[in-house]
């Protein structure tokens, strides 16, 4: 609608992102399963519009040799730990996931609450939250090229972002909605208090 698209373009002027960027975006912490180095890495691969938005503590051993990794160039930002993170994922174009180990990914279904494309790694549970050429772009793990290139196809391309957005979005209010997610959930922690109270399964 209209007006979310004036709550997009204000968020983005309040968060500084420039008109014309495709900006991307990564919400984790700073650990190397997470990635970030990969990310790192990809970006500086990619073109000129393409902006990468590292959210989370790089204060970390592992965060410290990313942000060195990334010296000063000039399309790659950390931002630091945000409270609000499920508030400013509106602000940006893509969702991206260079994680080398990844359970379910609740991340992954709040980009998709946002109607976000996703690029992600192909590892654990990603598969199950990310339809690659559905919801997202898939790519194998360790491997910055393929995921600067699923970026940048992207970024090229609207019309597939738009799709994949609306694809995730529905998706996300089928299967990843806080009821669905609450009643699974509970599920597992009731089987898990049963054997714990000896009941066996």
């Amino acid at each position: 609608s209209s007006h979310n698209m004036m709550n997009r373009k204000q968020l983005r002027e309040t968060l500084g992102i420039a008109e014309g960027q495709f900006a991307v975006v990564c919400a984790a912490r700073f650990n190397e399963q997470k990635g970030q180095d990969l990310l790192v890495r990809a970006a500086k691969l990619c073109p000129v519009p393409i902006h990468v938005y590292l959210i989370g503590d790089a204060t970390t051993g592992f965060g410290k040799t990313v942000v060195a990794a990334a010296g000063t160039h000039p399309r790659i930002h950390f931002w630091g730990y945000r409270e609000n993170v499920r508030q400013l994922l509106p602000a940006f174009d893509a969702y991206v996931s260079p994680s080398r180990c990844e359970a379910f990914s609740l991340s992954l279904a709040e980009a998709a609450a946002a109607s976000l494309p996703v690029v992600a790694t192909c590892v654990g549970g990603v598969p199950e939250v990310v339809l690659d050429g559905i919801t997202g772009v898939l790519v194998s793990p360790e491997n910055p090229e393929a995921f600067a290139a699923a970026i940048e196809k992207l970024a090229a391309n609207p019309a597939l972002c738009a799709t994949l957005a609306r694809n995730a979005r529905q998706r996300y209010e089928r299967e990843f909605t806080v009821e669905n997610m609450v009643h699974q959930t509970c599920a597992v922690y009731y089987k898990v208090l049963r054997s714990a109270q000896g009941g066996g399964e």
